[in-house]
């Protein structure tokens, strides 16, 4: 069953499921209807949006272990802007996602920890997640490697985080991380290495799309390949 098909009595049906006990349904209930409501292609409104059902209806699948309403559950209760956040059950939750393998839950909780100010905490989130797959975790902990935040600076493994992750498959990483690495470790090779060349393509790629805003600023001081010409 997909959104774009649901009827009244098919919501119904899935209704009456996740009411006895069926944790799949539950998950649905609560992330795809109750979180945002729901129309049919006539503008007929089938399901109310609901933000109190749809964590009471997560919260019913996340105890009976279903991990994407466990993930869900973090997010929404560590959302500081929300009225019925909860940060201590979002902690709960993510934790018992990270014990079925979740990066995104070691991420998620990491970025918790960054918030409350726990950032020798929140990187060792951020190094569970690349560990377990998050491969665009390597860009947070890379900056928290250059900068020092939440551990002691060092660059040279900071390149090694920003190298890992543009080595990685694109498929498995976002372009805007992959971007962002490409930028960085520009960054490093002209204040550590003096490798302007090298920074220079690194640049380029980072502003293929013409969208990366920092890396086209470099590149309208240190010259982009196009510029370049014989003395």
């Amino acid at each position: 069953m997909t959104q774009s098909t649901l009827s009244p009595r098919k919501w119904k049906k899935l209704l009456k499921q996740a009411d006895n006990g069926n944790a799949e349904a539950q998950n649905t209930v609560g992330c795809y209807y109750y979180a945002d409501g729901f129309k049919n292609k006539k503008g007929d409104l089938i399901v109310e949006p609901n933000l109190i059902l749809s964590q009471q209806y997560h919260r019913l699948a996340a105890k009976q272990g279903n991990l994407s309403s466990q993930e869900a559950l973090g997010v929404l209760l560590s959302d500081l802007g929300s009225t019925t956040k909860d940060i201590a059950e979002a902690i709960n939750w993510l934790e018992l996602a990270i014990q079925q393998d979740s990066a995104m839950a070691a991420h998620n909780l990491g970025c918790i920890y960054r918030d409350f100010g726990k950032l020798k905490k929140a990187y060792r989130y951020y190094k569970k997640a690349a560990k377990m797959g998050d491969t665009n975790a390597y860009l947070t902990m890379g900056l928290c490697l250059y900068f020092g935040i939440g551990i002691k600076s060092n660059v040279h493994k900071a390149a090694t985080c920003l190298k890992t992750l543009i080595q990685t498959d694109p498929k498995s990483t976002y372009q805007r991380s992959r971007e962002n690495a490409y930028y960085w470790l520009a960054i490093i090779r002209l204040k550590h290495t003096a490798k302007t060349n090298v920074a220079r393509k690194m640049l380029e790629i980072a502003n293929a799309d013409d969208d990366h805003e920092q890396a086209n600023d470099l590149l309208n001081i240190i010259g982009k390949s196009s510029y370049r010409i014989s003395p």
